[in-house]
């Protein structure tokens, strides 16, 4: 689920979604929201995620500044789906006019290493 938010220059992502990752051994991470008309309205290089707990199986970025301020990654392997959960969420990461295309045009890209992951996005608020 991507959930893109405009409305009065919100410039809100919200999603969560699993990933058909092998391992994340601290790689870099890079998440862009991208438009149609655009290659990229918005994007961030992390770097590698610092981990989460004591399990290793959670690793986090986050952020109270605008902007992208959360991606938590999370190992699924230990339930019934291989791969990693993530969610990601931004405030005031964009514009209005810079996603202004349809939720069908509007892709987010998370790069982990070399691995891409795109999913388009489920609901576009206007």
């Amino acid at each position: 689920m991507v959930v893109v938010r405009t409305r009065n220059d919100a410039g809100r992502l919200s999603a969560r979604m699993m990933l058909p990752l092998d391992d994340y051994a601290g790689q870099a991470v890079t998440v862009t929201l991208a438009d149609g008309n655009s290659p990229a309205i918005a994007s961030a290089a992390l770097g590698s995620l610092a981990p989460l707990g004591v399990t290793g199986r959670r690793w986090q970025f986050r952020s109270t500044a605008d902007g992208l301020q959360k991606v938590v990654l999370k190992s699924a392997a230990l339930r019934e789906h291989a791969g990693y959960k993530v969610q990601v969420k931004a405030k005031h990461w964009f514009t209005a006019a810079d996603a202004d295309e349809p939720a069908e045009s509007t892709e987010l890209t998370i790069q982990i290493g070399t691995a891409c992951f795109r999913h388009v996005a489920t609901k576009k608020v206007d």
